[in-house]
């Protein structure tokens, strides 16, 4: 009787938490999905709660716009750009830190604490740092003799600006999960490559490396859909907000999205676009737990 009774607290137990987490997810994943793609094909006012079905025209408009191609454009270029700078950083970083004897947790705590930063906060102290009258980067560049730069506002510089701070923002955290995966490496490997004359590198090409492949492909698949949905850091910098010396240079997927619903009132077009890049991600989602797979099994 008493192993019935545990059985059946323990059913109820696992009952209650699948509830719980299909719950969840229902109200906060799917629901909101679902409802996108419906307000997709309408032209939706979000005040009045109206919706006037037209069908795939937000679509067709979409793929008319001319700030579709270059902000989705950006948004891959800063996506490939800093999610390749976050890798080579951090596993370089991981690498040296490993290689201690003494004070590790002092330099992953310090080469950490920009993950923890406010986003909003940091943007805004980078901006004030990226000032062409009072930067503190011009006034190292007057210092030592070089011509003053307009950065965010210039349409070159701008977006390489902001991969900048977005690499400093995020390099600790996969320096982290680096740090994890090469204390995951079985130190006999490493003594018996030693053993056989392999030096440094040759140990770290033949030996760290390949098996830190997992880790490797888990932080390219969090940074690609974490960089594909860059808004706070575009926003905050260039002033997209109050239109000045905003240009569509620096413009991203998420932004366009913000634009035409918060800004144009538009909710309907500005649906079809988060639905296009939802299947963007999706798409390279899928791609990147195939690799990630095959990189397992090997």
């Amino acid at each position: 009787m008493l192993k019935i009774k545990e059985i059946d607290s323990k059913k109820s137990l696992i009952i209650l938490v699948v509830s719980m987490v299909v719950v969840y997810y229902s109200i906060f994943l799917f629901f909101p999905l679902l409802y996108g793609i419906y307000g997709s094909l309408h032209n939706w006012d979000a005040l009045l709660n109206e919706f006037d079905f037209i069908g795939l025209k937000n679509y067709i408009r979409l793929f008319n716009d001319p700030m579709f191609l270059p902000s989705f454009r950006n948004t891959f270029y800063l996506t490939a750009v800093v999610t390749i700078a976050v890798v080579i950083i951090g596993l370089t970083l991981a690498v040296a830190i490993n290689s201690l004897n003494k004070f590790k947790g002092f330099y992953r705590t310090i080469y950490f604490l920009p993950v923890i930063v406010s986003l909003f906060a940091m943007s805004l102290v980078w901006k004030w740092m990226y000032d062409p009258t009072a930067g503190i980067f011009n006034s190292i560049l007057q210092i030592i003799g070089l011509p003053t730069l307009r950065w965010l506002r210039d349409d070159l510089l701008a977006l390489p600006s902001i991969m900048v701070v977005t690499i400093w923002k995020n390099y600790g955290f996969a320096m982290v999960l680096f740090l994890a995966g090469l204390t995951g490496i079985p130190k006999h490997y490493i003594e018996a490559s030693q053993i056989d004359g392999a030096n440094k590198i040759q140990t770290f090409r033949y030996i760290t490396l390949p098996l830190l492949k997992p880790t490797m492909a888990f932080v390219v698949v969090i940074s690609l859909i974490s960089y594909l949905q860059t808004f706070i850091q575009v926003y905050v910098m260039t002033k997209h907000g109050e239109n000045q010396w905003a240009s569509d240079g620096t413009s991203t997927a998420v932004f366009m999205i913000y634009k035409q619903s918060f800004i144009g009132s538009q909710f309907g077009y500005g649906s079809a676009i988060a639905v296009v890049l939802f299947i963007c991600i999706l798409v390279i989602s899928i791609i990147q737990l195939r690799m990630m797979r095959t990189t397992w099994k090997y």
